[in-house]
């Protein structure tokens, strides 16, 4: 319980959220002209089957950020989307403007979901990028700027605000219950 409340409070004292705005997230943004100018590793994991994959792969592509500066990191675990992962691959590289480099751990090389998302970081790290953004293949980016705006809140972490369409379901919980579930809360 008072996990809660020291949520509820780091959330409002000070004024942070004001009519369900976020001020500080209004705090030492990254101009307009600098935002396309740091190099991201994009990590995209393939766990289970997944309708639309290839949906999911278009987006990732024609997001509004220059591949020139983007290391691509795949991990996909599902033997069924084998050829499509590929497909995407090659589709990627013969396009001219190319991913910095595209790294692909396939189902065959038998690494486990935990070990793939170490290796994404490390990866990072080894790359010297200035960003790890990591989307799994169940998320659809319905906002191609979804990088740039992430990027523009100069944080050392963020994560978007997912949620399904026509559902109630989304990655934020304002509350949680005794037992670790979502509880209906005022925010």
């Amino acid at each position: 319980r008072s996990k809660l409340v020291l949520n509820n409070f780091g959330n409002y004292l000070a004024g942070a959220f004001v009519d369900g705005e976020c001020l500080t997230c209004l705090e030492n943004n990254i101009p307009k002209d600098d935002q396309k100018s740091f190099t991201v590793l994009v990590a995209l994991f393939v766990e289970i089957p997944t309708p639309f994959l290839e949906e999911f792969f278009d987006k990732i592509f024609e997001m509004n950020y220059p591949k020139s500066k983007i290391h691509l990191f795949i991990h996909n675990k599902v033997e069924y989307h084998a050829d499509l992962v590929k497909t995407f691959v090659e589709h990627a590289d013969e396009k001219e403007e190319k991913y910095l480099s595209v790294k692909l751990l396939n189902f065959k090389d038998g690494i486990s979901e935990a070990t793939a998302r170490e290796l994404a970081v490390n990866r990072c790290l080894t790359k010297k990028c200035d960003y790890l953004f990591v989307v799994d293949s169940d998320v659809q980016l319905e906002n191609l700027d979804t990088l740039i705006e992430l990027i523009s809140f100069n944080k050392t972490i963020l994560a978007p605000i997912v949620t399904r369409v026509g559902g109630v379901w989304s990655n934020f919980w304002g509350a949680i219950s005794d037992k670790g579930f979502y509880a209906r809360s005022s925010d």
